[in-house]
């Protein structure tokens, strides 16, 4: 994944000291950018990244139902919590916390929590 955001998105759009680019969170097959530009989605849906993005969910910031992620909070690799316009979505927790009451400020409390 490293070689994906320098071999691709940096040439495109700069790295992260042009203040244009940020890698906010990756592990094996995924990460999360923040990328600053006029036509986003259009720019990774367009043909120069269709190959390295995924063909059935698009460009790894938009999530499948086509909400912009709002919030990240990431503990670790395969573990973080996402807050999109429209729904929330967590890697590493269970199915039940979430459907019962897991929120971004419990799960930031819980990495951010010392011992």
């Amino acid at each position: 994944m490293a070689d994906t955001f320098w071999d691709n998105l940096v040439p495109y759009y700069g790295g992260p000291l042009s203040g244009r680019t940020y890698l906010a969170n990756s592990d094996t097959d995924s990460f999360f950018i923040k990328v600053f530009g006029k036509d986003l989605v259009g720019d990774l849906t367009s043909l120069a990244f269709r190959p390295i993005m995924d063909s059935q969910l698009g460009p790894h910031q938009i999530s499948p139902s086509g909400d912009m992620f709002i919030e990240l909070i990431a503990a670790l690799p395969k573990c973080h919590y996402v807050v999109m316009q429209n729904e929330r979505a967590a890697k590493g927790t269970s199915k039940h916390l979430m459907k019962k009451n897991l929120t971004a400020d419990r799960f930031k409390e819980a990495v951010l929590k010392e011992g």
